[in-house]
C-alpha cells in the first residue's frame, strides 16, 4: 500500500531541498522494483516505483532533480505523480514534475485540489508495466487519503506507507 496510515514499501512520500536526498533502501522483485527516498530533517519518504521502462512517483518533495536524473539514468518513462493526500506538512514538487514529464498528477476525488490532475477512487487500477497499483481510500491522516496497493500478477504483493 502507498500512502494514508502506517505500512512499508509502497506509500512513496519525497525528499526535500533542505538535505541531500538518501536512497535508503531498494525492493525488486522479477516484474518491479521500488527505489525509496528519505530526506532525514523532514522525516520525508517517496518513492519511484517501476516495471519494465515505466515508472510511477509516489508523494514527490519539492525538489524534483532527483527524479528526473533517476529516470533518465535507469530509461524509464514517468506515466504518473500519486498524491496520497494533499500534504500541509512540507510543499511537494508534483506540479514541476508533471510540467517537466508530462505524467499526469493523479490524487483522491474527495481531494480540493485546485491543479490540474486526474481523480481516482477506491479500487482504481493503474497498470505500471507488468504490475497494477490499486486504489484504496484510507482516511485517517487525512479525509481524502489514499493507499496503493501493488499487485504483481494479479496478487497483492506489497504495501506500504
Amino acid at each position: 500500500m502507498l500512502g494514508g496510515g502506517r505500512a512499508y514499501t509502497i506509500k512513496v512520500k519525497p525528499q526535500s531541498s533542505v538535505a541531500p536526498a538518501h536512497r535508503a533502501k531498494s525492493l525488486m522483485s522479477g516484474h518491479f522494483h521500488i527505489e525509496r527516498f528519505f530526506i532525514p530533517g523532514l522525516a520525508h519518504t517517496s518513492y519511484i516505483v517501476t516495471s519494465g521502462s515505466q515508472a510511477v512517483v509516489v508523494d514527490p518533495e519539492r525538489n524534483v532533480e532527483d527524479y528526473i536524473v533517476y529516470l533518465a539514468k535507469h530509461r524509464l518513462k514517468l506515466i504518473g505523480i500519486f498524491l496520497t493526500h494533499p500534504h500541509a506538512d512540507f510543499v511537494a514538487g508534483h506540479i514541476e514534475l508533471s510540467a517537466r514529464s508530462g505524467a499526469p498528477i493523479l490524487i483522491s476525488e474527495r481531494a480540493p485540489a485546485t491543479f490540474a490532475h486526474c481523480d481516482v477512487r477506491e479500487g482504481d487500477r493503474i497498470p505500471v508495466g507488468l504490475v497494477e497499483l490499486e486504489m484504496i481510500e484510507t482516511p485517517g491522516h487525512s479525509p481524502d487519503s489514499i493507499s496503493l496497493c501493488l499487485f504483481d500478477s494479479g496478487i497483492p504483493a506489497r504495501s506500504g506507507n
